[in-house]
């Protein structure tokens, strides 16, 4: 804080400077002038916070002085020193403004008095200064994420009213127009090259500052964001088409040079009206969902993305996908991947979205490593599935999902052959033990298949090549074996064993059992064989 002395008498000037502990208040710089026009000169070139001067001197008095210098520093703090004869006048002067004066001759006390006052009020002006400058910076910092915040708002028409709205927009002095066309772009960004997982929050800041540049030099929008690397860009439209494509060219091929990330756009209709943007909006989020269908770095219309004829879902089969684990399982990687590629081109010829792709992916890989690896793999199997999951999540296009899920088979496969246990016998013993246990079911092959996951035929070849014998002689044998047993127990007729054991022709069982044991079951019961 400094302070400026006027009075034309130079032994009460110097008397104020050399007398006061100026320190004791804050004040760090004094200076002396000798008539009005110097001190205005000094307090232009200084800018103290409280000037000290007499009422008469030469060349410009202390009343001028003071009119002067509140044109320029209204707030300024003024202890007047004056004569008896001037005190009417003074009164007159200061009675609407902010200062204070002394009669000479002056006393020390009533001296300190009045500029511990001043000081009081200057360093209250000068918080109060500083709080609405900090303030107005706040807002100026603040106004393009509250301005984003509120684009994002009306994007999804969360707001309360219209009116709210527009509230929002004049506290902001936004120059949006209401009245204008406009056209929303939503961009999805792929991570950074530069980025780890914990820096996506700094890389959407990178990705708005670079948008915000572009969009303020063309004046042409607002980049808000969507969440995860998402983002829609609301253009102000002109006259020009091409230079809107241009703008959003100029956002992907920064943010990649810049960033190291690649990205994806639809551009949604023109619409009119700047409330009318959510519909533009809802059209390119639609249009996101096929993503996959493009290469990276493309900027597509809405159009581009619409199905020609309705939208069918496409989903794998029970069938299929115990084809493919099988094919997986066998390590048939070649024929496994062919017939995977032919179900993404099925996908996509059905208008699937990036939802339903990265389901399909999920679907067949979990029934692979569920259905199997968690059975025969170690912890490590868990660990190779959460891993595989994660890379999934990353997924944009139709060579990421292919590549992956191929990856998958590889590793997956390559994992079981560095396993000990034989898988094969795994499964034959499966097998065995789903028959011994369920011997008066009608059993079928399509059972067994479906309680081991594996297709029938692959199945049969397995069992076959595991045993010597066929999964149907298998259950014939075990359970002719259960019917002597029950017959040996005299409890049952042989009606009674026969349909205890799923078998709704008598005569058939009978056949069976005699083929088995080269007698008939009732033979069986009278001569008392035993199996």
């Amino acid at each position: 804080m400094n302070v400026l002395v006027a009075d034309d008498e130079k032994i009460i000037r110097s008397a104020i400077v050399k007398t006061i502990d100026w320190a004791a208040f804050g004040i760090s710089s004094v200076y002396e002038a000798r008539n009005g026009k110097e001190a205005l000169s000094l307090f232009l070139q200084h800018r103290p916070e409280i000037i000290i001067t007499d009422i008469r001197m030469p060349l410009m008095d202390g009343i001028e002085l003071i009119k002067e210098v509140r044109k320029i520093a209204s707030d300024i703090q003024v202890i007047y020193i004056t004569g008896f004869a001037d005190v009417s006048y003074l009164q007159s002067a200061v009675k609407n403004a902010a200062a204070d004066y002394i009669l000479k001759p002056v006393d020390p006390q009533e001296l300190l008095a009045a500029l511990e006052k001043c000081v009081k009020k200057s360093s209250l002006q000068a918080e109060r200064r500083e709080y609405v400058e900090s303030m107005e910076k706040l807002v100026r910092i603040s106004t393009p994420l509250l301005t984003r915040q509120l684009l994002t708002h009306v994007l999804y028409a969360t707001y309360p009213s219209k009116q709210s709205v527009l509230d929002s927009l004049a506290f902001l002095n936004s120059p949006i127009d209401l009245e204008a066309s406009y056209q929303t772009t939503i961009f999805s960004f792929q991570k950074g090259e530069r980025f780890s997982q914990l820096d996506d929050d700094i890389q959407c800041v990178g990705i708005t500052n670079i948008a915000e540049e572009i969009l303020r030099k063309n004046g042409t929008g607002y980049m808000c964001h969507l969440g995860n690397l998402e983002f829609a860009c609301i253009l102000l439209l002109n006259e020009d088409e091409r230079k809107t494509i241009q703008v959003l060219k100029s956002i992907q091929d920064s943010v990649l040079q810049y960033l190291g990330s690649s990205s994806f756009a639809v551009i949604g209709p023109t619409v009119e009206g700047f409330f009318n943007i959510q519909e533009s909006f809802n059209y390119a989020h639609q249009g996101l969902q096929q993503q996959f269908r493009f290469s990276p770095n493309s900027i597509v219309s809405y159009d581009d993305c619409r199905p020609a004829a309705p939208q069918s879902t496409y989903t794998l089969g029970e069938e299929t996908l115990l084809t493919l684990s099988s094919l997986v399982y066998s390590g048939n990687l070649e024929e496994a991947n062919r017939q995977w590629k032919q179900i993404f081109t099925e996908a996509s010829s059905a208008f699937a979205t990036i939802r339903e792709i990265h389901g399909l992916c999920i679907l067949l890989c979990s029934h692979i490593f569920l259905n199997f690896g968690k059975r025969y793999l170690s912890q490590e199997g868990n660990a190779f599935f959460l891993s595989f999951i994660s890379r999934l999540e990353t997924a944009r296009y139709m060579e990421d999902f292919e590549r992956l899920v191929e990856t998958f088979f590889q590793d997956f496969y390559t994992l079981f052959l560095s396993q000990k246990i034989s898988r094969k016998q795994h499964i034959v013993s499966e097998i065995q033990q789903y028959v011994l246990d369920n011997l008066e079911a009608n059993l079928t092959i399509k059972d067994i298949s479906s309680q081991v996951f594996l297709a029938p035929t692959y199945l049969c070849a397995i069992f076959k090549e595991g045993t010597g014998d066929t999964i149907n002689a298998f259950i014939t044998k075990h359970k002719m074996d259960y019917a002597a047993q029950l017959l040996s127990s005299g409890d049952y007729r042989v009606y009674e064993v026969a349909k205890k054991l799923a078998y709704t022709d008598v005569k058939y069982f009978s056949n069976l059992f005699k083929r088995h044991f080269g007698v008939s079951p009732s033979e069986y019961m009278e001569k008392g064989i035993m199996p």
